[in-house]
């Protein structure tokens, strides 16, 4: 950091050469050039007036790579200190940085300064051993993307108070302190905050006897000004508690630093007064020629120091004023300074035996937003009643992915239109919570039924701040008719203008037709009045489907019709996965099932069709004795079975398993298909004939036709018995112990395992019969006429 020597006379103080007082050195640190500066000669911290010589010091000392909380703040609540004012007094700023905004003035982000130490109006930092001002002011408000300052949204100003050999005086420090305070309503944007890294090298507790500054300190504080100041670099050297001047004054902010263990860095100075801030490895900008020196004010530096931390702190306050302020609140700096404090982390120093109050940015400015007394999701949505009419809430994002969850009931049926008032910062925009609406935005309209409830998800599209949300409310038609939970129904709508609602007994197709002499509309919307179907009489029919949730609240709508329109509700057909789902009503059901390369079910006089390729199992579910499944095969070859509840059929290209009825039709529709029937542990019956094929028992109803060949197997046990009866064509008669087989030409039917077999011959026909006896005897045969 830099020093100057001033000689006492009065107020004033000259200023002498350091001689070799100080070093400035440069030094590659990480691949980015680094900055160290050795304090100059100390004081004694027992001089009650000033000496001779005084070194006013730029608290920075060279340390390892700093800590940064930064970017997840500005990801978090997106404060940028926007509207604010920073001044930096210190050796001037590098204006032309890209970083600090590329120039001076008020088309700038540097839009003012004065140089105390040449007198005129150009701040720059320009001196050979100059950067510190620059380095300060980017740790400030650098908007580089990678390299942001805490508070990237700050306006500067910078006043110089440091000559080209690195020399000041305390009078160019007041004077530059009269002047904050006297142009501190003079830019657009108030200044509100003052950063000092510099100081004499002291290990005070109180301020000296020779103190000039403290005047201007108290009227700062008056004018509500946050003031910062770097408590010292010389703990190593001291070795004891106390701050430099003018950190040690009452009327600013002393900073003190830590390292990347957010412990204090061995150099700091420290006292209970202070706040510890990152002060070592700091990366920030630099100006040109202390680097690449190629023309182009682009350059970076690491630096560390109390010099480091105190701009750091600076713009935090900046940070926390404009969080109270979005809340209304107007607050100065002790009110700042005790946020920090109550927000604070603890830290203990063994080398002092004592805690430290170490700044904790995220939380204290959590701390300082107004409290969020919505809910941040649906099932902890704030309850804000009844809505029959127009009606404003307000809330607050208190970060940038703050969502707010407001419930209301509709006091009417009708539609809602929401719009936003915002603020400089938020944008509002919003959307029906689970997503019924689709994307957010900032109008929303959406229908509502009397006495159904309804969350609203609000969420900024900007940043933190307040908004108003506005409904709307406009009445719309009213409830005709409750159905209830429905599977399957049917209702007639004599008027137009009704709303018929019906909850959804399965989650899967949900299918709406409506048959009647008349035109008109009928229309399917969801519990958040959104239309999600739809559909027009056209020659006296009108149909539609919806996929609907089990326990969903659904409308149907009839309008614009002249005469009385019958509507009849399905829900009986789910699909999930690869598998549809057949849902069983309390009577007797029939659905039909088509296999082939695209897979179908009917049902209700409703068909629904899905890819073979992407469906392989049909499952009725919560089905009785008395439901049944037809199931049709191809055109081409098939392959099927059935054992107790389950049935496949197998065409080559595709395979379908059936399952949950005892009740199957297997429908062969060409080609050679054969068919394969178990029975059960009960007593079961099977009947052949050449145009059917039926298996019954206590438990089962298999029933075949079309198909080339059946076979049935008695595999189970219990008193089976099997029947074959013959055509009035040529039949012919294949019997043995275990196996008989009836055969009509190109057809046949076949019984094996059965313990009993009867075979009926009709009349008619040239019939034969070959019956095999048993390998064991014992056989007996007995024919008659």
């Amino acid at each position: 950091m830099r020093s100057v020597t001033a000689k006492r006379t009065n107020k004033s103080h000259n200023i002498e050469p350091l001689e070799e007082r100080q070093m400035m050195t440069a030094s590659p640190l990480g691949g980015v050039p680094g900055i160290t500066s050795i304090p100059g000669d100390s004081l004694d911290s027992g001089s009650s007036s000033i000496p001779d010589w005084a070194v006013v010091n730029t608290h920075s000392q060279l340390r390892g790579v700093g800590s940064s909380v930064v970017e997840q703040i500005n990801d978090d609540f997106g404060l940028t200190g926007l509207g604010q004012t920073v001044v930096v007094i210190d050796t001037g700023i590098a204006y032309d940085h890209f970083a600090l905004g590329g120039g001076l003035g008020s088309d700038y982000r540097v839009v003012g300064g004065y140089d105390f130490a040449e007198d005129d109006a150009d701040p720059y930092d320009d001196g050979p051993t100059g950067f510190h001002g620059t380095h300060v002011a980017g740790i400030v408000g650098s908007s580089d993307s990678r390299y942001t300052g805490v508070a990237s949204g700050v306006d500067l100003v910078a006043l110089r108070v440091f000559d080209d050999a690195g020399n000041s005086s305390l009078d160019w420090i007041e004077s530059a302190l009269q002047w904050v305070h006297d142009n501190r309503d003079t830019f657009e944007n108030p200044i509100t905050t003052v950063n000092l890294s510099l100081g004499v090298d002291l290990n005070e507790t109180t301020v000296p006897r020779w103190d000039t500054l403290n005047d201007e300190f108290a009227q700062l504080e008056r004018d509500g000004i946050f003031t910062a100041v770097s408590a010292g670099n010389s703990f190593e050297n001291f070795g004891t508690v106390g701050l430099s001047y003018p950190a040690v004054s009452e009327f600013v902010v002393p900073v003190a630093s830590h390292g990347p263990d957010g412990q204090l860095s061995d150099f700091s100075q420290r006292s209970d007064r202070v706040i510890v801030a990152p002060g070592e490895g700091v990366l920030s900008t630099a100006p040109d020629y202390l680097n690449s020196f190629d023309g182009v004010t682009d350059d970076f530096t690491r630096s560390s120091g109390t010099s480091m931390a105190a701009p750091y702190l600076a713009g935090a306050s900046t940070l926390i004023r404009e969080a109270f302020e979005l809340s209304g609140r107007v607050v100065d700096q002790d009110d700042i300074y005790e946020h920090f404090i109550d927000t604070a982390d603890s830290i203990f120093d063994a080398e002092t035996n004592q805690f430290y109050n170490r700044l904790n940015l995220e939380r204290a400015i959590a701390e300082a937003l107004p409290v969020d007394d919505a809910g941040d999701s649906t099932a902890t949505a704030r309850d804000i009643g009844e809505i029959g009419a127009s009606q404003s809430i307000n809330g607050f994002f208190t970060s940038t992915g703050d969502q707010d969850f407001f419930q209301f009931t509709a006091g009417g049926t009708g539609t809602f239109d929401l719009s936003f008032e915002n603020s400089d910062y938020a944008n509002a925009q919003a959307r029906l919570a689970d997503g019924l609406s689709g994307e957010s935005t900032s109008e929303l309209s959406f229908n509502v039924l009397e006495g159904q409830t309804y969350t609203v998800s609000i969420e900024t599209a900007a940043g933190i701040g307040n908004y108003s949300a506005n409904f709307e409310f406009t009445e719309g038609v009213a409830i005709t008719n409750d159905l209830g939970i429905v599977d399957v129904g049917q209702f007639q709508s004599t008027n137009a203008g009704t709303r018929h609602a019906v909850t959804a007994a399965h989650s899967g197709w949900f299918s709406v037709t409506a048959t009647g002499e008349t035109s008109g509309n009928i229309s399917l919307l969801n519990e958040a009045g959104v239309t999600v179907a739809t559909g027009r009489l056209v020659d006296g029919q009108a149909s539609f489907d919806y996929q609907a949730t089990a326990g969903e609240r659904l409308f149907v709508d009839v309008t614009e019709t002249t005469a009385s329109v019958d509507v009849n509700i399905t829900n009986l057909v789910g699909i999930q996965g690869n598998e549809i789902s057949l849902f069983a009503t309390d009577g007797d059901d029939r659905f039909i099932v088509r296999a082939g390369t695209s897979v179908s079910v009917s049902v209700n006089g409703e068909t629904y069709v899905a890819e073979s390729s992407e469906v392989a199992n049909v499952r009725l579910i919560d089905g009785s004795p008395s439901d049944e499944i037809w199931i049709f095969g191809t055109t081409g070859d098939d392959r099927a079975a059935v054992s107790g509840n389950v049935a496949s059929i197998d065409s080559g290209d595709s395979q379908l398993n059936v399952t949950g009825s005892t009740r199957y039709s297997l429908i062969g529709r060409g080609g050679d298909d054969s068919a394969l029937l178990a029975d059960t542990v009960a007593d079961d019956t099977f009947v052949g004939r050449k145009e059917f094929s039926l298996l019954t028992g206590a438990n089962v109803r298999h029933y075949v036709t079309g198909f080339e060949t059946v076979n049935v197997q008695s595999i189970h046990g219990g008193d089976d018995l099997a029947m074959l009866h013959g055509s009035v064509g040529d039949d012919t008669l294949e019997m043995a112990a275990n196996s008989s087989q009836l055969t009509y030409g190109e057809e046949a039917v076949r019984a094996t395992g059965f313990d009993r077999v009867r075979v009926f011959a009709n009349q008619g026909g040239n019939d034969t019969a070959h019956i095999s006896g048993t390998e064991t005897g014992g056989n007996r045969f007995i024919a008659r006429a």
